[in-house]
């Protein structure tokens, strides 16, 4: 391998790394801007210092005044770029896809262990579907087989014609329910909007290490 690619990296300090991407949510990119367990943040504000570029997430194309004033302070001239989370299809747990709006008016019941569910619920509202209800789980469950039970039971009871859950969270369901209605994932898609240009700019940084240390990078 000529390029080692880790996620959930930028705490890792005594990892020997080259490029440091810090991904934000542009909504709510510092949350009450408290470390966990008092809010969401891993890192203090200020560690924004280490990132070589910062990549705004569900972003509408602007920084949020609070990151901007941030930035200026601890990271003046960093690289900012623009991406895009939306739906992209559904996908059954044999792997066929689903175009979005076959779903269209379906009444639905929501499984999720992810860190927010709101947003995969409201998503699914968006896509014109009909929320009857949901099972919220803490992020990174590791679903029993009587979690799966007691979620399709509560399908059924509330009347859902699919259940929904996500990408993330259809890997650790091995057997879908026998009692649940047909289940489907919803898979989203990163788009970047056009402007700067998040691979252009990897693509030069990496080249340069390159050949700093004698490789190419194609």
């Amino acid at each position: 391998p000529e390029v080692v690619v880790l996620d959930d990296g930028f705490q890792h300090r005594a990892l020997a790394r080259d490029l440091d991407l810090l991904l934000l949510d542009a909504a709510d990119p510092l949350g009450n801007g408290r470390m966990l367990p008092f809010g969401p943040l891993r890192e203090p504000p200020y560690a924004v210092s280490r990132a070589d570029a910062v990549v705004l997430t569900r972003s509408d194309g602007h920084c949020p005044p609070a990151l901007t004033t941030l930035l200026q302070r601890h990271n003046p001239g960093v690289a900012i770029f623009h991406a895009r989370i939306d739906p992209f299809r559904f996908v059954r747990p044999d792997g066929e896809a689903v175009a979005l709006g076959v779903l269209r008016g379906f009444a639905a019941f929501a499984l999720s262990g992810i860190a927010r569910p709101d947003r995969f619920e409201a998503d699914l509202k968006r896509l014109g579907l009909r929320l009857v209800g949901s099972r919220r789980h803490p992020d990174h469950r590791r679903f029993t087989a009587k979690d799966l039970d007691e979620a399709g039971q509560e399908a059924r009871r509330s009347g859902a014609e699919v259940m929904v859950t996500t990408e993330k969270d259809m890997v650790r369901i091995l057997q879908p329910p026998a009692a649940a209605p047909p289940l489907y994932a919803l898979a989203q898609r990163l788009s970047f909007p056009p402007g700067p240009s998040l691979d252009g700019w990897l693509l030069d940084r990496l080249q340069a290490l390159g050949h700093a240390a004698g490789a190419t990078v194609r």
